[in-house]
């Protein structure tokens, strides 16, 4: 093939400056077919190769995608709940506070505020239930300390508890389906 003229023969020269046309033979045209054949045969698994490598990158690429899009709207839910348990803290410490005054013989309340207390009540339950549908549920505080769900705040000698062992919640603690929003604060026994 002459440089830059494709589809061009050479031919070879005899001492007299003519042509002569190569020799075709039924053995090189087979000679040169295989030789192509294989040719493209190898580029041919070597295509296939790279394309199987390259989808099994993009499904491993895609999956870590749907696992990271979980984690974030995970954090972000848990962060926003995190916010929340304060406004839950609040509204049990206003609820005990006006039950005591209540109990309480030395004040009297009238009408309008009992009302007023069923209504906040009533706002609080239906917060729990809020919360309780998207997955946030109190810290169980029953039995053995566990150091992932509770946080001692003090030792103290109970005769009726074996060591280790929760004696009183100081603090409530919540969880967003399995990760602690916040651990329970709690006296452990000694």
């Amino acid at each position: 093939m002459i440089e830059g003229k494709p589809n061009m023969m050479n031919f070879d020269h005899d001492e007299y400056g003519n042509h002569n046309e190569p020799e075709v033979t039924h053995e090189t045209v087979k000679s040169t077919a295989e030789t192509e054949l294989a040719l493209c045969k190898e580029n041919l698994a070597k295509a296939q190769e790279k394309y199987v490598y390259l989808n099994a990158d993009f499904d491993n690429f895609r999956r870590n995608m749907t696992k990271e899009r979980a984690q974030w709207t995970r954090s972000a839910q848990t962060k926003i709940f995190e916010d929340l348990v304060s406004v839950i803290d609040d509204f049990s410490l206003a609820i005990a506070d006006f039950q005591k005054q209540a109990a309480s013989p030395d004040v009297q309340m009238s009408e309008s505020e009992k009302a007023r207390f069923q209504g906040i009540e009533l706002v609080y339950k239906n917060f729990l239930k809020f919360l309780e549908l998207h997955g946030i549920t109190e810290v169980p505080t029953s039995g053995a300390f566990n150091p992932t769900m509770h946080e001692a705040l003090v030792q103290v000698a109970a005769e009726d508890k074996k060591s280790g062992d929760i004696v009183a919640v100081l603090q409530k603690g919540y969880m967003h389906k399995d990760v602690v929003i916040r651990p329970a604060k709690v006296s452990v026994a000694q």
